[in-house]
């Protein structure tokens, strides 16, 4: 999705430069894209929808990402509650999801080298080893990857 997105949006950039330096969103409405929350004109408008919905791979990944979240919804609600496509449909912000996924991996990167090391048999120490955990994964609870040193 991310990177036909970007293709997309080197397209645009091509032929409609000032476009981009507009503000705008899409979502998938479970059968088509649609812009949002908007600055664009009726043709500009127009332009950029008709462009992203040409894109089948887009569009099917953008309603993937629909059910995607529905799912997860689901399996984190307390009350047990099944969410649905239906119920997500219209709500996310994808190019907004895409600025913030490209920003955490920027910051992922950026923070590579701070790590939080445990001392072997330090009183905190869950291991024997010393291990290494990401700063960024135990700031942002979550999954935890580490490699032990012996």
């Amino acid at each position: 999705m991310v990177s036909e997105t970007k293709r997309i949006l080197a397209e645009v950039a091509k032929e409609q430069p000032s476009l981009l330096e507009k503000k705008f969103d899409f979502t998938n409405t479970g059968d088509e894209i649609d812009i949002i929350d908007h600055d664009l004109t009726k043709r500009e408008y127009n332009y950029l929808k008709a462009k992203l919905n040409a894109s089948d791979k887009l569009v099917e990944a953008t309603d993937f990402l629909n059910t995607a979240v529905a799912d997860s919804k689901s399996s984190t609600s307390r009350s047990n509650t099944k969410y649905t496509k239906e119920d997500v449909v219209g709500r996310i912000h994808v190019r907004e999801v895409i600025e913030q996924a490209e920003k955490r991996s920027a910051e992922r990167i950026r923070i590579t080298e701070e790590n939080i090391v445990m001392k072997p048999y330090d009183e905190r120490a869950m291991f024997r080893e010393e291990v290494h955990f990401n700063v960024l994964d135990i700031v942002e609870n979550t999954s935890v990857r580490f490699s032990a040193k012996v």
